[in-house]
């Protein structure tokens, strides 16, 4: 006797027929449903998902389960290696009520994926109070497309990037930041050569993101073409540090690609009073050992004239003296903040002095150019016996560095 195949959709159809719907508590999305035991043999993912405040159950299944296959020698690829479970076709999503016997299906578009099984490419997100459903399809070595759902009021909806229902990275991770923003990264192996940070704003209401930021890490023609200049293999050694600063954004949770999302804290002069900026454990004078023992996560040990640094994932460089291992400077890296040279006046006062009173003329400007001294204006400040030197370029504050201390 020949062995029907028989599809997800059709198990649903004969599942309806078989059980009254009862109304759950607070999922519903069509009249399908399928009691939670069923699912949980079905399900490629199953999670427990919020929204405000409310905890669901959400299932996720093929709406074939005959277009799963194993990928057989010789396939491996881009896309997996033998023994991988592949599956292409439509998929289904369910909610049930965390403590509910029925689960709803959802009524979402009806694309079709190309999911490497054995990959993992199902994972939520928390945002905010809202959990964002993400689904990664390989689309080449390099090349992910990933698509978006978030679950608001009991159901599932479809999240819109830039008014497509994909968006491109390079990697399966990306990174919830201030639970408004999400970040990843393209590569590109060709001409450019290196990485593109990409960082989306997330528009909860609209259930959209929009890209709001990209910082390019490409290497540039000139590195290879000018050694004279460059010196020989540096193109090589800056294509390292790329990698290296991608290696430390996988590696160190809370370290950020900088864009411009924090403020400066209202209470900064005070905090500059004490010796500090961000961590008043990470002061001026105390000891760079502990603290490194404390928080062992870093970008990098960096030389600098008159001892080394430590650049941290917070925005901070900390300056330390190679002979006692005391703290002697700290650098708060601007690239992280949106607030303006302006605010920072309020903040801080009117400083001692401003370069930007004193303008270069000329043929000093051109002299520099290029140097480690063409830099932005200054504004220097004494504070309680702290030195305090902002680096800024009209209303963009580039840095702010402390040292000294009475």
């Amino acid at each position: 006797m020949e062995t029907v195949a028989v599809s997800a959709k059709e198990d649903i159809q004969k599942e309806e027929t078989k059980q009254e719907v009862h109304q759950p508590v607070h999922v519903k999305q069509t009249e399908t449903s399928l009691n939670v035991s069923e699912l949980e043999n079905q399900a490629f993912f199953t999670d427990n998902v919020f929204y405000d405040g409310k905890e669901v159950r959400l299932f996720v299944l093929p709406a074939d389960k005959e277009n799963i296959q194993v990928m057989a020698a010789g396939e491996g690829s881009a896309f997996g290696k033998p023994g991988d479970r592949r599956y292409e076709g439509e998929l289904l999503f369910y909610l049930a009520d965390a403590a509910g016997e029925e689960a709803y299906l959802q009524d979402t578009d009806s694309a079709s994926y190309s999911l490497n099984l054995s990959n993992e490419p199902f994972t939520v997100r928390k945002v905010g109070s809202q959990s964002i459903l993400q689904i990664a399809e390989i689309v080449q070595s390099n090349g992910r497309e990933l698509t978006l759902f978030v679950l608001d009021q009991g159901l599932l909806h479809a999240v819109s990037v830039d008014g497509e229902r994909v968006f491109y990275a390079s990697t399966e991770k990306v990174k919830v930041v201030e639970d408004l923003y999400l970040q990843t990264y393209l590569y590109f192996n060709g001409e450019p050569l290196g990485w593109q940070f990409q960082t989306y704003e997330w528009h909860p209401d609209e259930k959209k993101l929009s890209l709001i930021n990209e910082r390019e890490l490409f290497i540039e023609d000139e590195w290879k073409e000018d050694s004279d200049w460059y010196g020989e293999g540096f193109a090589d050694e800056m294509f390292d540090t790329f990698k290296g600063l991608i290696d430390k954004w996988h590696e160190i949770d809370s370290y950020v690609d900088p864009f411009p999302y924090r403020i400066f804290p209202d209470d900064l002069e005070d905090r500059l009073k004490n010796g500090y900026i961000l961590d008043e454990q990470l002061k001026v004078g105390l000891s760079m050992t502990a603290y490194k023992a404390k928080y062992p996560l870093h970008l990098g040990e960096y030389e600098a004239e008159g001892g080394s640094y430590f650049s941290y994932p917070d925005g901070q460089n900390v300056f330390y003296d190679d002979y006692n291992g005391n703290v002697y400077g700290i650098e708060l890296r601007g690239s992280y903040y949106k607030d303006t040279t302006s605010r920072l006046k309020q903040l801080l006062g009117e400083p001692v002095s401003d370069t930007a009173d004193y303008p270069m003329s000329d043929e000093d400007k051109e002299a520099i150019a290029g140097t480690n001294y063409d830099t932005g204006d200054i504004l220097d400040y004494e504070i309680d016996g702290y030195h305090v030197k902002v680096e800024y370029e009209g209303e963009e504050v580039i840095s702010i560095y402390l040292h000294g201390g009475g």
